[in-house]
């Protein structure tokens, strides 16, 4: 439900964090998709608490980050891993996703679809 998406915008990483924190202590969303960006970092203390807001609430809090930069997560992340688009030509691609770490379960796994992007759709690498 788009009508109902809600849209944060901050100046940096860190404020996406903090930002981040005052949405997990509403208790309102289910999920939280924050974009770090290039290098930003957050700090333990602040992954902590987002963890325990996150359990306490029942979210699930997901980063994204720059693939190839270090890592702007500790240990606690529970899961890392890397998407990757392969274009098959027109409209069509494979979504991949290969994980690194994984708490649940052995890391190492991952997984590729084939899919059909709308209409004007243009994949770089045509």
């Amino acid at each position: 439900d788009l009508d109902a998406l809600a849209v944060v915008r901050v100046p940096d990483g860190l404020a996406v964090a903090r930002a981040a924190d005052r949405l997990a202590r509403s208790g309102a969303f289910g999920l939280l998709l924050l974009d770090l960006g290039d290098g930003a970092r957050v700090p333990p203390p602040l992954q902590t608490r987002l963890l325990g807001l996150a359990r306490k609430h029942d979210t699930a809090v997901v980063f994204l980050t720059v693939a190839g930069r270090p890592s702007a997560l500790g240990s606690l992340a529970s899961l890392r891993a890397e998407a990757r688009r392969r274009p098959l030509g027109g409209d069509r691609f494979v979504a991949q996703l290969a994980v690194s770490k994984d708490k649940r379960q052995a890391p190492g796994w991952g997984m590729a679809v084939e899919c059909r992007g709308p209409a004007g759709l243009w994949l770089p690498g045509e």
